[in-house]
């Protein structure tokens, strides 16, 4: 890896905004991750699922790319894809790369907050509610991004 390449990838995180736009002026933190895992449970079935993304530079943009998925099970709205198999007991499924501007999440007072957990050592170590990176009312937009200038 040359210099510049571990420069900029060292530059890439994770935003975390309030609403749909980190640019809107609303609540939004840096964390300094190439690579997490982001995880909930399903509201009706109580069924957990983790999804696995890497942050990639596509077309000189930060992207999340989805690397793998995990279903403990399946039911009402959470069925695997059909290319999952079943791994000690999850469905597990490592996508076609598709790379996204962001993720939009809804925040609800009636489920379980979305955990994020640092995945950058290769599995998830520390994982935190969403809610504790910041305070949103109905939605929080997970996306790619630079190092911004005043992120300590």
């Amino acid at each position: 890896m040359t210099l510049a390449v571990a420069t900029m990838t060292a530059a890439l995180g994770l935003c975390v905004a309030a609403g749909v736009d980190s640019g809107s002026g609303g609540e939004a933190a840096f964390l300094p991750w190439a690579r997490f895992t982001l995880g909930w449970t399903h509201s009706r079935e109580r069924t957990r699922w983790e999804e696995t993304y890497r942050i990639d530079v596509v077309q000189g943009a930060p992207r999340l790319t989805l690397e793998a998925l995990r279903v403990k099970g399946s039911g009402a709205g959470i069925d695997p894809p059909p290319s999952a198999r079943w791994v000690d007991g999850w469905y597990v499924d490592r996508p076609a790369p598709r790379p996204l501007e962001r993720l939009v999440l809804t925040v609800s007072a009636y489920a379980a907050d979305y955990e994020l957990c640092d995945d950058r050592f290769g599995s998830p170590t520390t994982c935190r509610a969403l809610g504790t990176f910041l305070n949103a009312r109905d939605s929080i937009s997970l996306s790619g991004c630079r190092r911004p200038e005043n992120a300590e």
